[in-house]
Parts: C-alpha cells; structure tokens; sequence
C-alpha cells in the first residue's frame, strides 16, 4: 500500500484519519454520542466510519484468521476496509463481507507491493504483514532522536518536540489485557506485568485503555473537545506536546468491576482504582492527577491515568503525598536535556547508542535509537579480538603470516607469506589499520574454532547479552550463508567502556592515527594509517580519544569512539548500519554538546 503506508503522496481522508485517530476508540464512550448528533457532517461520518475500523481491528487485537476465495463474515467486512484504505490497493471499496474476486485482486495488489507470495488468500504472511502496518501507525518506530524523555516534567508550559517518540516502544497486547491494541515504552512492560499478575491475585482484574500516544492524535483528541466542550476542556485534556502519554510510560487503566470502560471517574471507587491507591507505587507508578492537587497539576482529578516514574521515586512520592511535578525527584544529575529543545537530531545510522560517563564511571544515557537491535559489526570484531589475543599472547611473542590470512577476501596486500611481527606491532596494525591478515594468523596459531571460542566467552563475561561471533573479521558471511558476527550498539558501547578503563594499552592504540610496523627482520615496514578519520579532525564539536571502525556491504560503516565531554568525564559513541558513519558521528557529538546542561 505505497501510496497511504509507505509514502509521503497525497491521502485521502480516510486513510489520514487512521493516523490521528488510532486512540479515539478509548474514548469511544465518550466520542460516539458526539458524533451521533453531528450526522449532516461530512467529516464526522467518515471519523465515525474509520472508527468503527479501529474498533474492530483493535478489539480483535488485528486479523487473526486467514482467509481465501468464498470466505464470508465479519472478518472478511474487516479485511475489505483494511485494504480499502489505500484506493491503489482497492479502489472498489465495497464492503460485503464476501471473499470474492474484487477482494482477492485487491489482496494479490497487496501481496505484489510487499513481495509476498501471490496466492490471492489471506495467508499467515499476508495476514502478518497487514497487522504489521497498521501497528505502525499506532505504535511507530523512533526515526528522529532526542535526549531520554524519561525524567522530563510535562507540564502545559513544558512541551515535547511534535516528532518525539519514546525509544523502543513495545506492543503488550498479548502480555496482559488491554481494550485494544497498545504500546508503552520497553522499561515499562516487565513491572506493568508484574502489577496486573498481583492484582489478579488478589482479585482485582485491571486493564489498560490507552498508552503511548502521538502528538498527531493528542492534537485532534484535543481540537475536538475543545470544540464540544470549550474552555472547560483546558482542565481535561492536554494540549498536543503536554501529554505525558507522548512518552510511552503512561497508561490509563480500567477493571473488570466497571465493565472495562474507559476513562470513567467510577474509576476512583473502582475494585481496581482503590487498589491501585494503596499498591501502585510498589511496581513504579504514581498517578499524575490526583484529587486535591488540581492547582498544581492544572487538571482535573484522574484516576485512571498512572505513570511509571520507577520504585524509588514512585515510593517516595507515595509516602509525601506528592505529585512527581511538584517534587525535584525528576530532575536528573548533569548531563541533563535542555528544557527548550525544537529539534532532533536525524541520522543515516540504524541503531545508536551514547553515553556519557562520569570520574566515579557512573553511566548516563544521553541518546539512543534502536540501541537493542542486532546488527552486524563488520571490523568491530576486532576489539574483541585484541581482547582475547592479548589474553593468550605476550607483547614479544611472534605473529607469522601464514597462506590462508592472505587468502582472505578482505586482505589489504601488505603481507607476504612468512611475514613475522612482535606480537605488540601485530595488536597496532589490528587495530590501526583493521589489517585480517592479522587477525586470522592470531587465530590460527592459537586454533581458529578455539579462538572464536574463546571470543564468545569472553563476550559472555563481559555482559554482552546480544553478541555472537562466528569469525575473527568482521566479514560477510558466504554465499549462501547468514552467518556473521553481530552485536548491538548498547553492547559494544560496554565493550568500548572496558577496554577504556581496564584496558589502557589497548585504548592506547586506538587512539594512535598512524604507526610503523616492521617486521622482526627488519626487511618489511608498513605505514599504518588509522581508518579513524575523526582522531585527528579540529572540527569535532567534542575531542575523540580513539575507537574502532568497521565496513562491509552487508554491515554499512560502523562507528565506536571514545570522546571528551564538555564536563570532567567521557563519552561513549556507537553508531551502527549507517550510510556514513563519520558524518552521523560529527552530527551527533555536536548536538550532544549543545543539547544538554552539562
């Protein structure tokens, strides 16, 4: 469906109300009566139509069953005006329940745009692809990156940016029960959990009506109360950018004792609002809103609306009878976000991760995106590479280059066969020059199989959860093979922090932005130049100390450096499966210095 879910091209109306109305059918008790008495307008019944859409996708918590030629119900009604969003796909857009020939060429149209198999049938494939793009109006993906929102005060003078999206939203419709579909921030989703479980025990069944939220949507929640209700919705709904859901760890909840209904003040007396008064703070919520602080909060008491701030403070706040905006417990120890932030920061990188690091090494994220993600590495590798050699080498052991090193696809030509090195010049042109020369004939003296071993084990110590090696270069795999080294840019950002502070020879050498390497015999000298453009760059907003590159066609470039920060400390940077590396990385320690209070 290019043209309403992959594209920027004009929409029809529709198809633009899937966006900003994917949370109206919480407030669906509340809306529809609106709009029941507004039938001679236009926009109001096709908002009514795409509503009910939402309604059924959402209760049914997406397509569940597949579907084929002759198939009839209600499931087929709700595949029919799925498809029918996007007029390319099926611009007949008769609903009648029926499976057939309009709706299977529209399927087969869907099919060819995701290059799914063209069967004509609702299959498992297409059934999962059509679910995964409707989700992602609901709960996207974060593209423009800001500092960590997590602590920050909404306030109806404190806004986020309009692109803000939290980090690594996570979809909890399976987890526990929610009245539609619903995401909420990834910190969010074990301690949620583990609240309804002890709920339930003791009797009280809780569900969620709403969680993250887009600016898009909060802004036409709030143009269309302020027009039925006026001013008086001021103290009611937040203005698009005030919303603490806009940061994904914020729920309205609801309980089995008042059907389920959604933002409704029988909540306070509820089985499961009374409960929550007294046990909430345990799993880090506090409610936002509360009675009696309406002066302070500037809105009116809701007892529905929770958000997850963490133990420590929710518990603090529990025991003071305080609101976490009239407390100081948000704000957070330099380095933290400025207050009036406009923009983002947008790279060509998959995944980033940086941090910064304070004398005593206590660790502050500054940004990240898809900072989890696995991805490959490329010559990343090779930091845990030096690792383990220097585990099994002594500084004036022999290094000798043997045939198959220089077989390699990867080899940079400055070997011959018999080449030999101290085993000290041989860690600078790994990590210089990133030469696999270098690091196959490390394994292969050691035993290749018992070296990547040994790589893996020491990944294991070292924390590094999502990160598997397969070989000692970094490069892609075979011909038909998908094997290759991967890791994630939190992991290698650990990695990069160990060799800094335990490792000093190594990170020595990772800041070295050339080196003359000559072989034991003196017959063969090779001029080491660092792949590291940004050591020696006068221009970087923030001095880097060193760090390690990686690039293969399947992995892109790769980035990990160590830099100074504005304050006493360091900075920790990784940037993965980026179109350009070096520039991401200039951008991104630029924006650290000037959007943050250091």
């Amino acid at each position: 469906m290019r043209d309403f879910f992959n594209s920027n091209k004009q929409l029809f109306l529709g198809a633009f109300s899937i966006v900003i109305l994917a949370a109206i059918f919480i407030f669906a008790d509340r809306l529809l009566p609106h709009l029941a008495f507004e039938r001679t307008n236009q926009l109001a019944q096709i908002i009514a139509v795409e509503t009910e859409l939402l309604k059924q996708w959402q209760q049914s918590k997406g397509l569940k069953n597949t579907l084929a030629y002759n198939s009839s119900g209600a499931d087929v009604s709700l595949l029919q005006r799925m498809l029918s969003q996007d007029p390319n796909i099926y611009p007949d857009k008769k609903i009648t329940g029926y499976y057939g020939n309009l709706t299977r060429k529209a399927v087969l149209r869907f099919q060819t745009e995701y290059n799914l198999p063209k069967t004509g049938a609702v299959d498992t494939a297409t059934k999962n692809k059509l679910n995964e793009v409707f989700l992602q109006f609901l709960c996207p993906e974060q593209t423009v990156i800001y500092p960590d929102l997590f602590n920050r005060e909404i306030q109806k003078q404190q806004k986020i940016p309009s692109d803000y999206v939290p980090p690594a939203l996570a979809n909890i419709t399976n987890q526990i029960k929610t009245v539609g579909i619903t995401c909420v921030r990834q910190e969010v989703v074990g301690p949620l959990i583990q609240m309804f479980r002890d709920a339930e025990q003791g009797g009280v069944y809780l569900a969620v009506t709403s969680g993250y939220r887009k600016h898009d949507i909060q802004k036409y929640l709030y143009d269309f109360w302020l027009k039925i209700e006026g001013q008086d919705a001021l103290d009611e709904i937040a203005e698009p950018g005030a919303s603490e859901h806009q940061l994904g760890t914020t729920v309205d909840l609801t309980d089995a004792s008042i059907g389920y209904a959604g933002v409704d003040d029988r909540f306070a007396n509820s089985d499961g609002g009374r409960w929550l008064e007294q046990n909430a703070q345990r799993y880090g919520f506090v409610m936002s809103y509360p009675k009696g602080k309406e002066r302070i909060t500037g809105y009116k008491y809701e007892p529905w609306h929770w958000r997850f701030v963490g133990k420590d403070i929710a518990t603090v706040l529990y025991n003071q009878n305080a609101t976490f905006n009239e407390s100081s417990l948000g704000v957070q120890k330099r380095p933290f976000p400025k207050e009036n932030l406009n923009s983002g920061l947008n790279v060509s990188a998959d995944a980033v991760f940086s941090m910064f690091v304070d004398p005593n090494g206590a660790e502050y994220t500054l940004l990240e995106k898809n900072k989890d993600r696995r991805l490959p590495i490329a010559s990343l590798t090779k930091l845990i590479v030096a690792l383990v050699a220097s585990d099994t080498f002594r500084p004036d052991d022999v290094v000798v280059i043997g045939q198959s090193a220089l077989n390699n696809k990867g080899a940079s030509g400055y070997y011959a066969v018999g080449d030999t090195f101290s085993f000290s010049d041989a860690l600078h042109a790994l990590l210089i020059g990133s030469h696999n020369e270098i690091a196959i004939s490390l394994a292969e003296q050691v035993g290749v199989n018992k070296f990547v071993s040994l790589m893996n084990e020491k990944a294991r110590v070292l924390g590094l959860a999502d990160t598997r090696y397969v070989n000692v270069t970094g490069l892609d795999p075979e011909v038909g093979s998908e094997e290759m080294n991967y890791s994630t840019a939190s992991d290698v950002s650990k990695l990069l922090k160990y060799i800094f502070e335990d490792r000093a020879d190594l990170f020595s050498i990772l800041g070295k932005s050339e080196y003359n390497l000559t072989t034991i015999e003196g017959a063969h000298e090779i001029s080491l130049k660092s792949t590291n453009e940004l050591i020696l760059d006068q221009n970087s907003a923030l001095r880097v100390l060193g760090g390690k590159t990686g690039e293969t066609p399947k992995a892109k470039t790769n980035l990990a450096i160590v830099s100074d920060a504005p304050t006493r400390g360091r900075i920790i940077s990784v940037t993965l499966t980026s179109q350009r590396s070096f520039d991401d990385m200039r951008q991104l320690l630029r924006y650290i210095a000037n959007s943050f209070v250091w």
